[in-house]
Protein backbone atom coordinates (compact mmCIF):
# COMPACT_ATOMS: atom_id res chain seq x y z
CA UNK A 1 0.00 0.00 0.00
CA UNK A 2 1.36 3.55 -1.04
CA UNK A 3 1.26 6.31 0.92
CA UNK A 4 -0.67 8.10 -1.76
CA UNK A 5 -3.31 5.88 -1.09
CA UNK A 6 -3.54 6.27 2.66
CA UNK A 7 -3.68 10.01 1.83
CA UNK A 8 -6.42 9.92 -0.62
CA UNK A 9 -9.62 8.37 1.41
CA UNK A 10 -8.12 6.68 4.59
CA UNK A 11 -8.96 8.35 7.84
CA UNK A 12 -5.74 6.84 9.88
CA UNK A 13 -4.44 10.14 11.74
CA UNK A 14 -2.66 8.11 14.27
CA UNK A 15 -5.31 8.58 16.50
CA UNK A 16 -6.88 5.25 16.06
CA UNK A 17 -6.01 2.11 16.97
CA UNK A 18 -4.55 0.44 14.77
CA UNK A 19 -4.13 -3.33 14.56
CA UNK A 20 -1.80 -4.16 17.54
CA UNK A 21 -1.76 -0.84 18.80
CA UNK A 22 -1.79 3.17 17.63
CA UNK A 23 -0.63 3.62 13.98
CA UNK A 24 1.90 6.41 12.81
CA UNK A 25 -0.49 8.74 10.39
CA UNK A 26 1.86 7.19 7.29
CA UNK A 27 0.18 3.67 7.32
CA UNK A 28 3.45 1.43 6.28
CA UNK A 29 2.37 -1.87 4.21
CA UNK A 30 5.30 -3.15 5.39
CA UNK A 31 4.64 -3.01 9.24
CA UNK A 32 1.27 -4.82 8.76
CA UNK A 33 1.98 -7.65 6.56
CA UNK A 34 5.10 -8.61 8.98
CA UNK A 35 2.20 -8.63 11.94
CA UNK A 36 0.07 -10.92 10.06
CA UNK A 37 3.17 -13.15 9.75
CA UNK A 38 3.67 -13.09 13.03
CA UNK A 39 0.31 -13.70 15.05
CA UNK A 40 -2.47 -16.03 14.24
CA UNK A 41 -5.68 -13.84 15.29
CA UNK A 42 -4.87 -10.57 14.35
CA UNK A 43 -6.68 -11.70 10.99
CA UNK A 44 -9.90 -12.88 12.46
CA UNK A 45 -10.73 -10.26 15.28
CA UNK A 46 -13.35 -8.38 15.10
CA UNK A 47 -10.92 -5.54 15.87
CA UNK A 48 -9.46 -6.15 12.86
CA UNK A 49 -12.62 -5.77 11.24
CA UNK A 50 -13.53 -2.44 12.38
CA UNK A 51 -10.11 -1.20 11.65
CA UNK A 52 -10.42 -1.81 8.37
CA UNK A 53 -13.79 -0.50 7.83
CA UNK A 54 -12.34 2.57 10.21
CA UNK A 55 -9.44 3.12 8.13
CA UNK A 56 -10.05 1.72 4.69
CA UNK A 57 -12.86 3.38 4.47
CA UNK A 58 -14.03 -0.44 3.32
CA UNK A 59 -16.20 -2.94 4.89
CA UNK A 60 -14.86 -6.69 5.79
CA UNK A 61 -16.59 -8.26 2.38
CA UNK A 62 -15.27 -6.04 0.05
CA UNK A 63 -11.60 -5.10 0.85
CA UNK A 64 -10.78 -7.14 4.51
CA UNK A 65 -12.06 -10.74 2.87
CA UNK A 66 -10.85 -10.64 -0.50
CA UNK A 67 -7.10 -9.14 0.25
CA UNK A 68 -5.86 -9.75 3.50
CA UNK A 69 -7.85 -12.79 4.30
CA UNK A 70 -6.86 -14.32 1.09
CA UNK A 71 -3.33 -13.81 1.32
CA UNK A 72 -2.49 -14.49 5.20
CA UNK A 73 -6.02 -16.41 7.13
CA UNK A 74 -5.63 -18.76 3.45
CA UNK A 75 -2.48 -19.01 2.95
CA UNK A 76 -1.42 -22.20 4.96
CA UNK A 77 -4.30 -24.18 3.22
CA UNK A 78 -3.40 -22.98 -0.03
CA UNK A 79 -0.03 -24.38 0.94
CA UNK A 80 -1.30 -26.98 1.87
CA UNK A 81 -3.64 -27.41 -0.75
CA UNK A 82 -0.88 -27.18 -3.32
CA UNK A 83 1.36 -29.73 -1.50
CA UNK A 84 -1.52 -32.32 -1.46
CA UNK A 85 -1.90 -31.55 -5.53
CA UNK A 86 1.87 -32.45 -6.04
CA UNK A 87 1.99 -35.33 -4.39
CA UNK A 88 -1.55 -36.66 -6.24
CA UNK A 89 0.21 -35.53 -9.60
CA UNK A 90 3.61 -37.27 -8.93
CA UNK A 91 2.00 -40.63 -7.78
CA UNK A 92 0.35 -43.01 -10.23
CA UNK A 93 -3.04 -42.40 -9.27
CA UNK A 94 -2.21 -38.80 -10.16
CA UNK A 95 -0.10 -39.40 -13.74
CA UNK A 96 -2.72 -42.06 -15.06
CA UNK A 97 -5.24 -39.37 -14.04
CA UNK A 98 -3.57 -36.65 -16.43
CA UNK A 99 -3.01 -39.04 -18.89
CA UNK A 100 -6.52 -40.53 -19.15
CA UNK A 101 -7.47 -36.58 -19.43
CA UNK A 102 -5.03 -36.10 -22.64
CA UNK A 103 -7.01 -39.12 -23.92
CA UNK A 104 -10.30 -37.85 -23.55
CA UNK A 105 -9.59 -34.59 -25.41
CA UNK A 106 -8.55 -36.11 -28.41
CA UNK A 107 -12.06 -36.99 -28.76
CA UNK A 108 -13.57 -34.21 -30.65
CA UNK A 109 -16.96 -35.77 -31.13
CA UNK A 110 -18.49 -37.06 -27.45
CA UNK A 111 -17.61 -35.90 -24.43
CA UNK A 112 -16.78 -38.64 -22.35
CA UNK A 113 -17.25 -38.37 -18.43
CA UNK A 114 -15.06 -41.13 -16.99
CA UNK A 115 -13.16 -40.66 -14.10
CA UNK A 116 -10.06 -42.14 -12.50
CA UNK A 117 -12.00 -44.39 -10.57
CA UNK A 118 -13.83 -45.67 -13.82
CA UNK A 119 -10.22 -45.78 -15.04
CA UNK A 120 -8.68 -47.93 -12.80
CA UNK A 121 -11.76 -50.30 -12.58
CA UNK A 122 -11.70 -50.75 -16.81
CA UNK A 123 -7.78 -51.46 -16.29
CA UNK A 124 -7.83 -54.89 -14.61
CA UNK A 125 -8.79 -56.02 -17.92
CA UNK A 126 -5.11 -55.50 -18.35
CA UNK A 127 -4.06 -56.97 -14.68
CA UNK A 128 -3.45 -53.34 -13.56
CA UNK A 129 -1.49 -53.50 -9.86
CA UNK A 130 -1.70 -50.06 -8.10
CA UNK A 131 0.39 -51.52 -5.20
CA UNK A 132 3.42 -52.89 -7.26
CA UNK A 133 2.38 -49.89 -10.31
CA UNK A 134 2.41 -52.38 -12.71
CA UNK A 135 0.33 -53.56 -15.43
CA UNK A 136 0.43 -55.81 -18.84
CA UNK A 137 1.44 -54.10 -22.04
CA UNK A 138 -1.51 -54.27 -24.61
CA UNK A 139 0.24 -55.52 -27.54
CA UNK A 140 3.28 -57.79 -26.10
CA UNK A 141 1.93 -58.66 -22.78
CA UNK A 142 4.85 -57.67 -21.04
CA UNK A 143 5.01 -55.95 -17.56
CA UNK A 144 4.87 -51.68 -17.82
CA UNK A 145 6.37 -50.82 -14.58
CA UNK A 146 4.00 -47.71 -14.34
CA UNK A 147 6.81 -45.77 -12.12
CA UNK A 148 9.88 -46.17 -14.48
CA UNK A 149 8.88 -47.54 -17.90
CA UNK A 150 7.70 -44.83 -20.50
CA UNK A 151 4.37 -45.59 -21.34
CA UNK A 152 1.38 -44.12 -23.11
CA UNK A 153 -2.40 -44.40 -23.68
CA UNK A 154 -3.26 -45.76 -27.06
CA UNK A 155 -6.52 -45.04 -29.07
CA UNK A 156 -7.02 -48.21 -30.52
CA UNK A 157 -9.53 -47.69 -33.40
CA UNK A 158 -9.55 -43.83 -34.42
CA UNK A 159 -9.93 -41.02 -31.68
CA UNK A 160 -12.96 -41.73 -29.71
CA UNK A 161 -12.14 -41.15 -25.82
CA UNK A 162 -14.29 -44.22 -24.84
CA UNK A 163 -12.64 -46.23 -21.98
CA UNK A 164 -13.35 -49.34 -24.33
CA UNK A 165 -10.91 -47.47 -26.97
CA UNK A 166 -7.87 -47.57 -24.20
CA UNK A 167 -5.01 -49.13 -24.08
CA UNK A 168 -2.05 -48.91 -22.45
CA UNK A 169 1.02 -49.79 -23.94
CA UNK A 170 5.11 -48.75 -24.36
CA UNK A 171 5.43 -45.49 -26.04
CA UNK A 172 7.18 -47.18 -29.08
CA UNK A 173 4.31 -49.29 -29.88
CA UNK A 174 1.90 -46.43 -29.60
CA UNK A 175 4.22 -44.54 -31.96
CA UNK A 176 4.71 -47.40 -34.20
CA UNK A 177 0.67 -47.50 -34.51
CA UNK A 178 0.41 -44.31 -34.89
CA UNK A 179 -2.67 -43.75 -37.50
CA UNK A 180 -3.08 -47.26 -38.15
CA UNK A 181 -5.87 -49.52 -37.16
CA UNK A 182 -5.19 -52.70 -35.01
CA UNK A 183 -5.85 -55.24 -37.78
CA UNK A 184 -3.24 -52.69 -40.28
CA UNK A 185 -0.36 -52.43 -37.61
CA UNK A 186 -0.19 -56.23 -37.32
CA UNK A 187 -0.59 -57.14 -41.08
CA UNK A 188 2.57 -54.50 -40.98
CA UNK A 189 4.21 -56.41 -38.19
CA UNK A 190 3.55 -59.95 -40.53
CA UNK A 191 4.59 -58.57 -43.61
CA UNK A 192 8.14 -57.49 -41.49
CA UNK A 193 8.50 -61.05 -40.16
CA UNK A 194 7.73 -62.68 -43.19
CA UNK A 195 10.63 -60.37 -45.03
CA UNK A 196 13.24 -60.62 -41.93
CA UNK A 197 12.09 -63.67 -40.11
CA UNK A 198 10.23 -65.75 -41.78
CA UNK A 199 11.41 -69.03 -39.86
CA UNK A 200 9.33 -67.35 -36.65
CA UNK A 201 5.92 -67.81 -39.04
CA UNK A 202 6.60 -71.14 -39.49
Amino acid sequence: MTVESIQHGRKNTGVEQGILGGRPCKYEWGHFEQEMETSQEVWNSPHMKQWVLDNWNQSWTTSFRKTVWGRYACRDKKANIAAKAKEWRSGVRGRLSKKGIGFRKKDKEVKQTWNINDLEEFLKGQKLDMENETIVDFYDGEIIDLSKDSYQFDHIEGHSGALENLAVTKEQYNQMKNMWTLDETLDACEKLLRYWRPEVLK
